[in-house]
């Protein structure tokens, strides 16, 4: 199994700042798929992050198309669109774990 992703942010990473900096992107789509060994997807996930205390610029929208009031509206909290792709993730290497073991 594998476990392809995309996001879309706010901006781009500073990389001569600390992560807690308030200039630093935040996450404003997170999707997911998982594909089984015959490459056929058998599980996905696709949310929009709701803002909480940011916006979403105007030069991010032009490129996703996703605004601070669409996100406001259909979005999910960063922790639940975390914990589902972490799902998604551990369901992955835990099921790759199960095949080491029954190939052993």
């Amino acid at each position: 199994m594998i476990i392809g992703f995309d996001t879309e942010t706010t901006g781009f990473f500073h990389k001569n700042k600390a992560l807690g900096d308030k200039a630093q992107p935040h996450l404003v789509q997170l999707g997911a798929i998982v594909y089984d060994n015959d490459n056929k997807p058998i599980q996905s996930m696709d949310v929009i992050i709701r803002p909480d205390g940011w916006d979403i610029p105007v030069e991010a929208s032009n490129v996703h198309g996703i605004t601070t009031e669409h996100a406001m509206n259909v979005g999910v909290s960063e922790l639940v669109a975390l914990d589902t792709f972490i799902a998604l993730w551990q369901r992955t290497r835990s099921e790759e774990h199960t095949s080491e073991l029954q190939s052993h």
